[in-house]
């Protein structure tokens, strides 16, 4: 479910836009399918912090 979210996202998205999206998922699972996306290349960070911005590569 988080997967297909951010495929969907157009331009730079938060995990905010994220726990929209999927409201049945917790942000700590919101954020370890982040983090493995990231890892296998198919999202980075922009920033860090509170109001980091990710975006697809």
């Amino acid at each position: 479910m988080v997967k297909n979210a951010i495929e969907n996202f157009k331009g730079n998205f938060t995990i905010s836009d994220v726990e929209k999206a999927c409201p049945l998922v917790s942000r700590d699972m919101i954020r370890n399918v982040m983090n493995k996306m990231r890892s296998e290349g198919k999202i980075e960070n922009l920033s860090k912090g509170r109001y980091a911005k990710w975006r697809k590569t």
